[in-house]
């Protein structure tokens, strides 16, 4: 079985695609970008910079194993939401 073209677009040129970045995009990264600056900040004494406050960390941070497995497992999500 064979299918015929359609007549009406067949000496037309295929549509031209749009910018690759629309507003759609830049709104999502943007807001994925803030969402992880506020959650370094958040943790930041506590989690990513805890080497740097060791007063603050010792009195605050949850010296569990588990914790720093999911802080890693978390940090890697939100790198891989802004890629």
């Amino acid at each position: 079985m064979t299918t015929a073209a359609n007549p009406v677009t067949r000496g037309l040129p295929a549509p031209v695609r749009g910018r690759a970045w629309t507003l759609e995009h830049n709104f999502y990264l943007s807001f994925a970008t803030l969402i992880a600056v506020a959650v370094f900040l958040g943790f930041a004494r506590t989690f990513f910079l805890r080497n740097w406050f060791p007063s603050w960390a010792a009195r605050h941070a949850a010296p569990e194993f588990f914790f720093i497995i999911h802080g890693l497992i978390n940090a890697a999500w939100f790198a891989l939401r802004l890629t």
